[in-house]
């Protein structure tokens, strides 16, 4: 009888291990990379952390597609060579994340020359989390484009954003359904920054916020606030006139004041009133003796 019951146990056990899916058994591993050739074998692995050992310049557009990437920039910037290829303006985005879910981007710089539509384009993923990065668009091409764009896809702020904007650029970040949903987060502590043009959005929502299909959440928390337009931009503090108060003077400060004032007015009057009239009592005592 035990040996049917662990014959049994054991057919369930293979059962079980046929339907779960072999990467599910996959271990999440650690690649370092110092070149281009390196960078893009290691983004074709799923859940895998790439660390950056130095500056990279890509000669084509960084296309992450597989799930559970962190790329790991350590504090690197990943930016296009002189010899940057595109066929089209929506391959010459410097960072692309295509259809992968649970991808990371942290710890460093990514920087636009003046080949580049969009520094960082993220379409159709889920689950993607912006931690301590600097985005700097001044440079693109002429054609215009963005720091960060995000497409039908949910997108975490961890940390520090950083955005630096240039003539071409359209404004910080794009929010756009694309027939879909969209979402921008800004985790708690996290931050925004742009430097550039202020009369250009940080946020751009492509379409109206209140059909449901763009949710951006924490954005009151790192200073901005929305305007007439439905973007979102740095929140000013409203300077308040300040009015200078009379200082409050105390009883006994009166007190002394009354008592250091000269005296003068009526008591100086009546000294002088005297005095004439003491003169001009003297003056007619003095002529009476001489008439007599």
């Amino acid at each position: 009888m035990n040996f049917k019951k662990s014959i049994s146990l054991l057919i369930a056990l293979i059962m079980i291990i046929t339907i779960i899916p072999i990467n599910s058994f996959a271990a999440e591993q650690k690649i370092e990379v110092s070149d281009e050739v390196a960078l893009f074998q290691a983004i074709e692995q799923e859940n895998t952390t790439i660390v950056l050992q130095k500056d990279i310049s890509v000669s084509r557009m960084l296309s992450i597609t597989k799930n559970g990437i962190i790329l790991d920039l350590a504090s690197h910037k990943i930016t296009s060579s002189d010899t940057f290829w595109y066929s089209y303006p929506n391959d010459r985005h410097l960072l692309d994340i295509t259809n992968a879910n649970t991808v990371t981007i942290k710890n460093g710089s990514i920087v636009t020359t003046n080949v580049n539509k969009h520094a960082v384009n993220i379409f159709g993923s889920k689950n993607v989390t912006l931690d301590n990065l600097k985005i700097n668009h001044e440079k693109s091409w002429e054609g215009g484009g963005a720091p960060l764009v995000i497409n039908g896809s949910d997108v975490t702020v961890k940390e520090n954003l950083d955005l630096t904007i240039g003539s071409n650029s359209w404004y910080g970040i794009n929010v756009d359904p694309k027939g879909n949903t969209a979402s921008l987060n800004f985790a708690s502590n996290s931050s925004v920054s742009m430097t550039g043009d202020s009369s250009k959005p940080v946020i751009h929502p492509e379409g109206n916020v209140e059909d449901g299909k763009i949710t951006i959440t924490g954005a009151d928390k790192v200073g901005l606030k929305t305007d007439e337009k439905g973007n979102l931009v740095i929140a000013k503090e409203e300077s308040v006139p300040q009015t200078q108060e009379t200082p409050a003077v105390s009883a006994e400060t009166k007190k002394q004041e009354k008592d250091s004032t000269p005296k003068t007015g009526t008591t100086d009057l009546g000294i002088v009133s005297i005095i004439v009239s003491t003169i001009v009592f003297a003056g007619i005592i003095t002529i009476k003796k001489y008439n007599k």
